[in-house]
């Protein structure tokens, strides 16, 4: 059972005019989109996900500190994706790694992570419309109303933009997380046509830094793997 999503969908930028005449470029040249991805500088965009074995790499589960964790995947249809994903959300799956596989969610220790592909169209304005999206999340502040912000949004490094916040749940979680709450570390950002969002928890008695630097490398390992074990379109 995949975790409800912390996020709502914000306004999305006007990026019709970027888009259009990018898509004119590729009707001038007449060349293919690899060849376009490489002349305008820009990588080729994701044309299908990984599934989570592959996701949860070795340096994931050592990252996190898990040995044999529980691993979870739930790969939704187009009629299940959540409110808010985007209309031209092609693909999403949502991976759950835990140190207490009975419990899942509810469990004091998780790593849960979501993919969305959005169609390789998105490459057409440099993806502006994938950044356009995550960085009105982090400005917009559209966020779960369960969740309570323990920090400000703050930018990260991993992919072409994103942001990381410090949360707890709020009571309205309790079924589904468990009634022992907790804080989580936040992650989302934009990678090519690829959306991650990813949260991390672990029991209070770990500092929300330490959490914090947790959700950030394990951002970036998937950022660093994406593109040994994801399909790319030519």
């Amino acid at each position: 059972m995949p975790p409800p999503y912390p996020y709502q969908q914000p306004p999305r930028r006007n990026v019709g005019l970027i888009g259009g005449i990018a898509a004119g470029l590729v009707l001038l040249l007449g060349v293919g989109g690899a060849v376009l991805w490489t002349v305008m500088g820009q990588k080729s965009p994701y044309s299908a996900l990984p599934d989570c074995d592959d996701l949860v790499t070795d340096e994931v589960t050592e990252i996190i500190g898990m040995r044999d964790p529980g691993i979870d995947e739930y790969v939704y249809e187009e009629d299940e994706f959540p409110e808010g994903m985007g209309e031209d959300v092609e693909e999403f799956i949502d991976c759950g790694v835990f140190a207490d596989e009975s419990e899942e969610y509810a469990s004091s220790e998780f790593l849960a992570f979501g993919l969305s592909r959005h169609s390789t169209d998105t490459a057409e304005d440099d993806y502006a419309g994938v950044r356009g999206m995550v960085e009105a999340r982090e400005s917009g502040r559209d966020l779960d109303e369960r969740l309570d912000e323990v920090t400000p949004p703050e930018p990260i490094s991993a992919g072409d933009t994103g942001f990381q916040y410090i949360a707890e749940f709020g009571t309205d979680y309790g079924d589904f997380y468990g009634a022992d709450g907790g804080s989580l570390s936040f992650v989302q950002y934009a990678v090519r046509n690829v959306t991650v969002t990813l949260w991390y928890r672990a029991p209070n008695r770990v500092p929300d830094e330490e959490k914090r630097d947790i959700s950030l490398e394990v951002a970036n390992e998937v950022e660093r793997s994406l593109p040994e074990i994801a399909a790319v379109d030519d």
